[in-house]
């Protein structure tokens, strides 16, 4: 459609639903299985001494369902510091431990070396906080969720983010998850030039 007012013809398009700022996490809903909610598994958390882990590969839901967890911890109005690492990252960056009997969320805690560990159970032990992890490994704490990723559910999530639009076929959509080796962040940066292909 061409916009008289500036003269550019993509100007009207609706944004790319696979856009970074609808599929990071937080912004995309994490699929609980039946059964299980953000509340059952904060349930889990606070009843097993405040401490657990989130285990899975990469892109396999573990920020998003972490997310989920710290929007219910706050609705409970449990005070929370997250800090989220990166590939490289073997020391914790400086932050401000939250209060009191508060959470810390570390989002790659397999990153950290060994001696950042050990301060890390000395800040806890200081301050009283409870610790919920993502790892793609165990790290030696309950596991309160592992998870994992299906061609069903990279459709269902590819249905919910194309909402109205016009949509992309489910051999399409297998087809990318197969070249993303399950990786669901993967998947959606290729979706995302599958996209835009088709309105170019």
């Amino acid at each position: 459609m061409y916009d008289a007012s500036t003269g550019d013809a993509a100007a009207q398009r609706p944004e790319n639903p696979f856009s970074s700022r609808f599929v990071r996490p937080g912004a995309i809903e994490f699929l609980f299985p039946a059964g299980i909610t953000a509340a059952s598994l904060v349930d889990a958390f606070l009843a097993g001494n405040r401490s657990g882990q989130i285990v899975g590969p990469h892109g396999s839901g573990k920020s998003t369902l972490l997310a989920a967890l710290e929007r219910e911890l706050a609705r409970r109005e449990i005070p929370i510091a997250h800090v989220e690492l990166h590939d490289g990252e073997r020391r914790l960056p400086n932050f401000a431990p939250p209060s009191n009997a508060g959470v810390l969320v570390v989002d790659g805690y397999e990153q950290l070396g060994w001696w950042a560990r050990r301060k890390l159970k000395r800040l806890r032990s200081d301050y009283g906080l409870g610790l919920l992890v993502t790892t793609h490994r165990s790290a030696g704490f309950a596991t309160l969720y592992e998870t994992t990723t299906t061609p069903q559910l990279a459709e269902q999530l590819t249905g919910r983010l194309l909402a109205e639009q016009p949509g992309l076929a489910p051999a399409e959509i297998r087809e990318a998850y197969e070249h993303a080796r399950g990786n669901l962040r993967e998947l959606f940066f290729r979706l995302y030039d599958l996209y835009e292909s088709r309105r170019s």
